[in-house]
């Protein structure tokens, strides 16, 4: 029988006998359960002391929504939410396939669908190391140490090279199979049955953007640009810009001497941040990105280039002009300049996750988002919250995914009569 090396998170091998044997216990556990819920706090607690979130402000982010105050308020919100003649119930066996550019989507995958109360089989690429496999031991360790059996037995975490047999298999068991990751990978796991009752949600390649106004940015003070520049950097750096919520393309709103002039102060300030954080780019990422500017400049799709130093690269294009379908982050902007979110709204279209934005009005991102109809985009949020991470994510309510809503309806009129 063939096995499944978990030894790098500390769990040793394990047989796909093993894990039939696993997924044949029906230990599902009660949504939101006060055992689930101390545990994430757990978990918050012992990220932080394993990891200085000073050097990985992603893991400052997970821990600081893993905590209990946070979770806590995530389950009042729900159960407000649950209709009268409806109950909650798990899904059952959940498949994650996480991606490799981002390492702390697995924990946030897991961890919401482990609240509800699904059993959990995570799969990690042997390119998962690093970060990710920091973060798989410390939650191996913290569901180790549960009081309860049902948590402690909760998950497995495994990892496989690329194999498309034992990933068959191991979709035969699910309820449910959540894949995150670009298209290729998303159209690749779907040729891979599942069982008829079971569901699937994925996420594919996705571009964001980021929306600003000029005369807004133009009448920050010093501290408060510089300060407004750190948020941005917070969004754009984090994963070198390859999250799919990290904005590609940064979209002036206002005349063209107020964006020109907005643009120049910006990314100035940028700059600045970025040489302050030390951020450093390999050579072959600077390389491509002059690359791929200069591949737009000789095909006409980029009118202008600027650039402020390695990690800041601005490619002037116009707002109809799609994204550039080749990218490779770290710090590389599609700029446009518009004077009106009408212009904004027509350039939107269904592959882009996350709006960022500053300078803007409630009514003004409504207005917006309404003419933009069915090319909205999933998320609207203001620029140092692009990496933030919610229940709602690609346009869907993670709860509901992760859930089955029972419909119960209570005595008949006969009974009551």
């Amino acid at each position: 029988m063939k096995s499944i090396n978990l030894e790098r998170y500390g769990n040793g091998p394990i047989t796909l006998d093993d894990v039939a044997a696993w997924a044949a216990t029906d230990n599902c556990l009660m949504l939101f359960a006060e055992d689930l819920v101390s545990l994430c706090d757990v978990l918050s607690r012992r990220l932080l002391q394993a990891m200085d979130p000073r050097e990985y402000p992603e893991v400052g982010a997970l821990a600081f929504w893993l905590r209990r105050a946070s979770i806590v308020q995530l389950r009042k919100n729900i159960l407000g939410q649950i209709p009268k003649h409806v109950v909650l119930v798990p899904r059952g066996i959940a498949l994650h396939f996480p991606p490799t550019n981002v390492d702390t989507v697995f924990v946030y995958s897991w961890a919401l669908s482990f609240l509800v109360g699904n059993r959990n089989l995570i799969r990690l690429s042997r390119r998962h190391d690093g970060l990710s496999a920091k973060l798989a031991h410390v939650l191996g360790q913290v569901l180790a140490e549960s009081d309860s059996a049902a948590v402690r037995s909760n998950t497995l975490i495994l990892a496989y090279d690329h194999d498309d047999a034992t990933s068959t298999d191991l979709s035969a068991l699910a309820d449910l199979r959540i894949v995150w990751g670009g298209d290729d990978t998303v159209n690749h796991m779907r040729a891979l049955p599942l069982p008829p009752l079971a569901s699937e949600v994925v996420f594919p390649s996705r571009t964001s953007l980021a929306v600003l106004s000029a005369g807004s940015v133009l009448a920050l003070e010093d501290a408060a640009l510089e300060h407004f520049a750190q948020d941005f950097y917070e969004d754009v750096y984090a994963f070198d810009q390859l999250a799919c919520s990290s904005p590609r393309r940064v979209v002036w709103l206002g005349d063209a001497d107020e964006a020109g002039r907005a643009s120049r102060r910006f990314f100035t300030a940028l700059a600045s941040v970025v040489a302050e954080k030390n951020y450093a780019l390999e050579t072959a990422t600077v390389l491509s990105k002059l690359t791929l500017a200069a591949g737009g400049l000789a095909d006409g799709k980029v009118d202008r280039l600027d650039r402020y130093g390695n990690a800041v690269t601005v490619m002037g294009m116009t707002a109809r002009q799609g994204f550039l379908e080749e990218f490779c982050g770290g710090g590389l902007f599609e700029e446009c300049r518009v004077q009106t979110l009408a212009e904004v709204a027509s350039a939107l279209s269904q592959r882009n996750q996350t709006l960022t934005h500053f300078g803007l009005s409630d009514e003004q991102l409504r207005t917006m988002i309404l003419a933009a109809g069915n090319a909205a985009p999933d998320r609207v949020v203001p620029v140092g919250e692009a990496l933030s991470f919610s229940r709602y994510w690609d346009g869907m309510d993670l709860i509901q995914v992760f859930t089955r809503s029972v419909h119960v309806v209570g005595r008949s009129h006969a009974e009551s009569g």
